[in-house]
């Protein structure tokens, strides 16, 4: 794995809350996607953005991927950012303890 860090949720008031543990790596370098493990600390995500996480989880296994696209467009609003580099990611989805994202 090239990546080990934590993923940071910034609330509205500023608040940084510490959400997932990742081991990723760099997928496709031009699209800057990174897949691996996660380990998501359900406790400390809010629910509005499980229940996101939940909805695209069952979508993508459905077959339903113009609703997937509108839930991520949800889940991209949450301002997730990887600890260290405080790069903000997007296109984040999770399954069974493996996930993927982009930074743009």
């Amino acid at each position: 794995m090239d990546l080990k860090d934590n993923l940071i949720l910034v609330t509205e008031d500023g608040t940084s809350i510490n959400i997932a543990f990742f081991e990723f790596s760099l997928i496709n370098e031009k699209n800057k996607h990174y897949s691996g493990n996660i380990i998501l600390h359900k406790e400390r995500v809010p629910k509005k953005l499980q229940e996101l996480l939940t909805e695209q989880e069952k979508l993508v296994t459905e077959g339903s991927f113009l609703l997937v696209d509108q839930i991520g467009e949800e889940i991209n609003k949450f301002n997730i950012f990887i600890e260290t580099s405080n790069l903000k990611i997007y296109d984040l989805y999770i399954e069974n303890g493996e996930g993927d994202f982009k930074i743009y």
